[in-house]
């Protein structure tokens, strides 16, 4: 049996933390072979330079959210084509304004589109780890009450990561 691909998804709304999280958790990982999906809401690609260093393989999604019908397509193939790649881990760094709660649907449909073409010699399947929502401390209590996606965000995170609590006071982060 192929050895499985470790996926993880790093979530959260604009300007929570994402891209500092993952240039940490990469230089926590000098030992792993890594692969980076950043997905910019925008047509420019800025997180994908941060984050750039020797011997991690990186591919920018751009102008919406992977998990929308409009990128959807395209960030499937691109899992597929990580799939075949020599890493033992893939993290996935979606938009501000993602809602990931159709991942595990996106990760059926690959298999599916996989085993359907025949192309699957190369393949190593995923295993998803789970997601990781990095939230502001700052703006979280005003966006979660009207956003959906952050909202959606925090539903499904397995983890939950509550960052800049230093800008706060003690009564904010029980909240």
């Amino acid at each position: 049996m192929k050895k499985e691909i470790d996926l993880y998804l790093i979530s959260g709304f604009l300007g929570a933390g994402k891209t500092t999280f993952l240039q940490k958790l990469l230089q926590a990982l000098p030992d792993k072979k890594i692969g980076v999906i950043i997905n910019e809401f925008g047509s420019l690609g800025i997180d994908g330079m941060l984050v750039e260093k020797e011997g991690i393989q990186l591919v920018e999604i751009n102008n919406g959210s992977i998990f929308c019908a409009c990128l959807k397509g395209g960030f499937v193939k691109t899992l597929i084509g990580f799939s075949k790649e020599e890493i033992d881990i893939l993290l996935i760094e979606n938009s501000g304004m993602a809602d990931p709660s159709n991942m595990h649907l996106l990760l059926q449909e690959m298999e599916s589109m996989v085993s359907r073409s025949n192309e699957d010699s190369k393949f190593r399947p995923y295993q998803y780890r789970g997601a990781v929502c990095i939230t502001d401390s700052v703006t979280f209590l005003r966006h979660v009450q009207v956003l959906a996606p952050v909202q959606n965000q925090i539903a499904t995170s397995n983890f939950i990561v509550i960052n800049k609590v230093d800008l706060v006071n003690q009564v904010t982060i029980e909240k």
